[in-house]
């Protein structure tokens, strides 16, 4: 599955960037994502729950920030397991 998407937001990208580097918020912004808990810098766990048509389930993932560029871009892989 691949979620893109773009938003303008109106605050700096210094408080940008802290917002989405910050486990709480970060897992609003992660659709489905009902738990996220930091592991390092750049890696987190969690849980997500999503539907895709007919497939629906809780899936346990991990989230991983790379290609970063403070405080300009990250990528996000998420790999995640499920029934």
């Amino acid at each position: 599955m691949k979620i893109s998407g773009e938003r303008i937001l109106p605050a700096s990208r210094q408080r940008v960037w802290d917002l989405f580097n910050d486990p709480e918020r970060l897992a609003h912004l992660v659709p489905g994502c009902e738990k996220l808990e930091q592991l390092a810098a750049d890696e987190f766990a969690g849980t997500i729950n999503v539907g895709i048509a007919g497939v629906k389930g809780v899936y346990m993932g991990k989230l991983k920030l790379d290609q970063v560029r403070q405080p300009e871009h990250y990528k996000m892989n998420v790999d995640g397991k499920g029934k």
